[in-house]
């Protein structure tokens, strides 16, 4: 499910998934990270529910893992184009260290999502000049630093020349009025029984809620 897969890798997490509700240790921390990054009062949950609205679906779950020597990736998209007027998904990229140059932060080509651009990525004969004339940005990042952006747009994840290993926790989510755009060769970087779970937005704050006071009663 990743381009350039040679010492790169999605780790797929859980959320809240036992039976009885109950909290492992290990879950602990990616329930924490939950929280900050989309409870009640977050910033960046403000922003998924203000653009997808409280119904979004939770679309991927996971850690991208890039050790060195991986390779730079093609420059891509990780949805197809689409003319609608709403955005299909938002994604959400959270450092887990400092990334600077020599450790593959991801090139970013904004104002890309257009079906201009699209259709010059996918023809060799357009790509080469399109490339050559679109600006680029390259996404370094400190740790806790997060990247929002619309998986429509053209980026890419460089090539990790370090010898550190870079870790990017990441959410997706899936505008409700959109068609799931999974597919065999893109199946989404999610557990298949949290993917069957369909949690929405509003379901994983009130969760991340119910969690919260839990833990708060326990100390």
């Amino acid at each position: 499910n990743v381009l350039e897969s040679n010492f790169r890798w999605d780790l797929l997490l859980p959320f809240d998934d036992d039976d009885d509700g109950a909290t492992t240790k290990e879950q602990f921390p990616i329930l924490q990270a939950m929280d900050e990054l989309l409870g009640e009062g977050s910033v960046i949950g403000s922003i998924f529910e203000e653009v997808l609205g409280p119904d979004a679906v939770l679309y991927e779950m996971a850690c991208l893992v890039s050790d060195p020597g991986s390779q730079r990736q093609e420059i891509h998209p990780d949805i197809v184009y689409s003319k609608e007027d709403k955005i299909p998904i938002v994604a959400c990229f959270v450092s887990l260290q400092d990334i600077d140059e020599t450790m593959g932060p991801t090139v970013f080509l904004p104002d890309t999502v257009t079906e201009h651009h699209h259709r010059c990525i996918n023809d060799p004969v357009l790509a080469d000049d399109m490339l050559r004339e679109t600006p680029s940005y390259l996404n370094t990042l400190a740790s806790g630093d997060c990247s929002l952006y619309n998986p429509m747009v053209l980026h890419a994840g460089g090539g990790n020349e370090s010898e550190r290993r870079r870790r990017l926790f990441y959410v997706t989510f899936l505008n409700p009025s959109h068609e799931d755009p999974s597919h065999d060769f893109n199946p989404g970087s999610i557990r298949p029984d949290l993917k069957m779970r369909a949690l929405s937005l509003k379901d994983i704050r009130d969760s991340l809620k119910a969690w919260r006071e839990g833990a708060m009663l326990e100390r």
